[in-house]
């Protein structure tokens, strides 16, 4: 495999903001998704910003080939759309109707499970399709477990859906752990860990 530590990522910047958005758009099913490619760029603009924040892309070629990010409170990364709450409640009723309860219940969701002292949620993961199968998962979650341990985290916690195999065996085999599995924004999802 790969060094991780050779291939080329850097700090999401301003100008990776486009490309990370598609590719959340293209690559997952979220409730932030369900938004529309607009508020995913609020998000990832304000996470860029948050120095909570810990996000990272990874480069190949000209393009976005990944990103990962996360934080130790992940609900301030989500208070960016709150900011604008008129146009937020405009697009829950025009796009997001359907999940429209599970939107407006995330924050209690994502906020009830982390928080603790010592921890940081990885929030999003993300290949591209066109880059998958490279072993850029391993290399994202390890760059973004070295970040959180530099600032002095003790775990990693994330949710990841309970029949996505793919990303469950990932995980797995970079030491996280399957504790509760809980229902988030209508999807049953496996609650890992992974200690740093």
């Amino acid at each position: 495999m790969t060094d991780y530590r050779s291939v080329p990522i850097t700090e999401v910047h301003p100008d990776t903001i486009d490309a990370v958005a598609a590719i959340h758009m293209n690559g997952i099913a979220s409730l932030l998704g369900d938004l529309g490619i607009e508020w995913v760029k609020v998000f990832y603009q304000h996470s860029q910003r948050n120095p909570d924040a810990i996000g990272f892309v990874l480069i190949e070629g000209d393009a976005v080939a990944g990103y990962v990010i996360g934080a130790a409170r992940p609900e301030e990364l989500y208070a960016s759309l709150r900011r604008r709450p008129f146009a937020l409640a405009w697009t829950l009723l025009t796009k997001a109707r359907g999940r429209m309860r599970h939107v407006l219940t995330a924050k209690r969701s994502v906020g009830a499970l982390t928080g603790k002292p010592g921890e940081v949620e990885l929030m999003y993961l993300t290949i591209n399709p066109a880059f998958r199968r490279r072993g850029y998962g391993s290399i994202m979650i390890r760059t973004f477990l070295d970040a959180a341990r530099e600032r002095g985290a003790t775990c990693v916690t994330l949710s990841v859906e309970k029949d996505n195999e793919p990303a469950l065996g990932l995980y797995e085999r970079e030491g996280c752990v399957k504790g509760q599995l809980i229902r988030e924004g209508g999807i049953e999802r496996w609650r890992m860990i992974r200690v740093l």
